[in-house]
């Protein structure tokens, strides 16, 4: 069997305009806006459970056959690939940002992170700082990194939760897992330890409380359950026959770009991005190749980088900003500043994340295209 990692080009993609949309969330360009755009811009905090489910659904798709046939060493080999994946570049913005912050680089308010103490970079270090410790994290953005490393201590669960028996034990943890999102979303502020500014119903990412988790593994399930549905080679095949319209992921895209213009629309906009992703599994429509297209595929190569960078360079041009006196949604310095994150993102992944993961052996193989899923 081919141990190569499997890359759908069209997810890769999609992961890349979930980058810059988080990206532009934080941006905070609302000034000047109409209320839809205003409204399509708020949700941007939803790209991480976007995340969070192409996450699983990709994990399943490389390493779910290894777990098959050799449960530990596949479990041992899947921890160190994640480790060579995430972590050096996850290090290095963490004690950046420590460091800057230390330093006195931004005023309070500024920068989206949590307190630079010694012991907030012992938690961050370790990983543990959304696992209701209270530390918070100290990149902001680090935090989903942090939720997702207790998803894949539990991969191995899920894998075989969703992905072993009869077809629909998968549907039954796609269905839990939806009723997890939609019970976090109805969670006052005090049981989810927020302070009160959340963007949205399900904008859980302060690690006072297992929410920021919780919303984490609900994604990340809802990916393995969708990596059934696609068709794994174990008797469903819902995912090619679903994808074989032209018009349904346009429809689809179409109908998610609606609602994310709706405010409390939520949700439901969560059940339309597994809805996407599983078309884009199989798809050949225009949508699905021009999400795979070079450009937004390589904005998808660096998402994780460019996810981890863009809030201190955003914050760093804000503080440039208004010490300068300008005004902070002005086009020419937001500009400048998605300019220098996609610039640095771009540094990062090839001077820290490429070699790190050779070195580490996390990228032993060249990845491979495959039109659709395999039947592993």
């Amino acid at each position: 069997m081919d141990d190569r990692p499997a890359e759908i080009r069209s997810l890769t993609g999609l992961r890349g305009v979930a980058a810059c949309w988080v990206m532009l969330y934080h941006a905070e360009f609302r000034a000047g806006t109409t209320a839809p755009v205003r409204v399509l811009i708020d949700h941007g905090y939803l790209a991480v459970d976007l995340f969070f489910i192409l996450s699983g659904f990709v994990l399943a798709l490389n390493h779910a056959p290894a777990f098959r046939r050799d449960r530990e060493a596949a479990y041992a080999g899947f921890l160190r690939k994640r480790l060579a994946r995430t972590y050096p570049l996850y290090l290095v913005a963490t004690l950046v940002c420590f460091a800057l912050v230390r330093a006195g680089a931004f005023t309070a308010g500024a920068f989206i992170g949590g307190p630079a103490t010694g012991w907030a970079l012992a938690a961050n270090l370790a990983l543990i700082q959304s696992w209701h410790t209270r530390f918070g994290s100290i990149d902001g953005p680090g935090w989903s990194v942090s939720a997702e490393w207790g998803a894949y201590l539990l991969f191995p669960l899920f894998c075989r939760a969703a992905l072993s028996g009869r077809a629909w034990r998968g549907w039954a943890v796609a269905a839990l897992c939806l009723l997890a999102v939609a019970g976090l979303s109805i969670l006052p502020d005090a049981w989810a330890g927020e302070a009160g500014g959340r963007a949205g119903p399900l904008d859980l990412w302060v690690g006072a409380s297992y929410a920021p988790g919780l919303r984490c593994l609900a994604g990340f399930g809802l990916g393995v359950a969708l990596f059934r549905a696609a068709g794994d080679g174990l008797g469903h095949r819902l995912g090619p026959r679903a994808c074989g319209h032209p018009l349904l992921c346009p429809a689809l895209a179409i109908a998610l770009l609606a609602l994310l213009c709706v405010r409390g629309a939520d949700v439901a906009i969560v059940v339309l991005f597994a809805g996407l992703i599983l078309v884009l599994s199989g798809g050949t429509d225009r949508v699905t190749r021009v999400l795979g297209s070079g450009p937004i595929r390589f904005l998808g190569t660096i998402s994780y980088a460019l996810y981890l960078v863009h809030e201190p360079v955003l914050a760093g041009w804000r503080e440039a900003v208004a010490r300068a006196g300008l005004p902070l949604d002005h086009a020419a310095t937001l500009g400048c500043g998605l300019a220098s994150a996609l610039l640095l993102a771009t540094l990062c992944h090839v001077l820290i994340e490429r070699p790190a993961r050779r070195l580490l052996g996390g990228l032993a193989f060249p990845p491979v295209s495959p039109a659709r899923p395999a039947a592993v």
